[in-house]
């Protein structure tokens, strides 16, 4: 498959999507990072917790 090629302004539409994704869904994006951040500083995992990131990835899939 060749490369993708880029648009005259060095941007192409999926850019565009996932930017405007991103933006729009900052603040979930944002809580998925923290409790990552907790999840590998507690050092272990308990169930509560992953239940928690899940619930969370849902959430931003259905954002």
């Amino acid at each position: 498959m060749p490369p993708r090629s880029k648009s005259s302004r060095g941007i192409d539409a999926a850019d565009v999507i996932v930017e405007s994704r991103r933006v729009k869904h900052q603040d979930a994006i944002d809580r998925y990072t923290r409790l990552l951040t907790e999840l590998r500083a507690s050092g272990t995992a308990s169930l509560s917790m992953l239940l928690v990131v899940v619930r969370e990835m849902a959430a931003l899939e259905r954002a």
